[in-house]
């Protein structure tokens, strides 16, 4: 009878047992169903951690402006004594900068070391102008240093030593620089009447001769020596930019 009313329509009990196996079939159903795609995964990007501005160097104070400008001048200074650009070029010359620095710092001693060695220096080259007889260079050199110091005691000792080479001197004979290194007939001749002139002479002359480099030196030196025929004249050779030859008294 209770297959007969369940044949013929879902009774109560049926129709709760049909549910949960339903409830079951749909729940195996979804557990072995596979999973629906996922979107990719956006990988992580590295956040940098936050670095500090970078350090700005404070624009210079005057004070320390001034600084710098007082030493980039004596530095000029410097370089430009040591290339002997004393007085001239005017715009850059050792004593343009110190000067200026003298202007703002009257007791600045750096500038007025400076100062002093520009007349020292005027001084030497005035020497060495005396002793290769090139006097007018040598009466420059000391007005030169007179503009910066005139009571200098070395500009005195460059006065005496340029009168006491005056009174010593001969004669003296300057040579073109190029016709002397090519050694030109034009130099011979002028090298062949110097050894004349000392044929001629009464005193016992010492020859200085001054060249750009030893090797001109020695070739003007034994020139003047082989026309003589004199093995044992008495000379000596200087470097300088000017060739020449002084002849020169003996000293007393």
């Amino acid at each position: 009878m209770f297959v007969w009313m369940c044949r013929r329509g879902f009774c109560n009990h049926c129709r709760a047992g049909l549910v949960v196996v339903s409830l079951s079939l749909f729940m195996v159903a979804c557990e072995s169903a596979p999973a629906p795609d996922q979107p990719p995964e956006t990988p992580a990007v590295p956040v940098e951690p936050e670095t500090e501005p970078p350090l700005v160097r404070p624009a210079l104070d005057a004070e320390e402006r001034y600084r710098r400008m007082i030493a980039d001048w004596l530095y000029d200074g410097l370089r430009a004594l040591q290339d002997d650009r004393l007085l001239t070029p005017s715009a850059s010359s050792a004593h343009h900068y110190f000067s200026r620095v003298l202007a703002l710092e009257p007791d600045n001693e750096l500038a007025l070391e400076g100062l002093q060695d520009i007349v020292n220096r005027y001084a030497q080259l005035a020497e060495t102008a005396s002793r290769q007889g090139q006097f007018e260079n040598a009466e420059l050199f000391l007005r030169r240093g007179e503009r910066i110091n005139a009571d200098h005691s070395v500009l005195d000792q460059g006065r005496a030593v340029l009168q006491t080479e005056r009174e010593r001197t001969y004669s003296v004979h300057t040579l073109e620089g190029r016709s002397v290194a090519n050694r030109s007939d034009a130099a011979r001749e002028q090298l062949l009447a110097i050894a004349g002139e000392l044929a001629e002479s009464r005193d016992e002359l010492f020859v200085l001769v001054t060249a750009p480099n030893d090797d001109q030196g020695r070739w003007m030196f034994t020139l003047i020596r082989d026309a003589l025929d004199e093995p044992r004249l008495r000379g000596s050779i200087e470097i300088g930019s000017q060739p020449s030859v002084r002849l020169l008294r003996p000293p007393g």
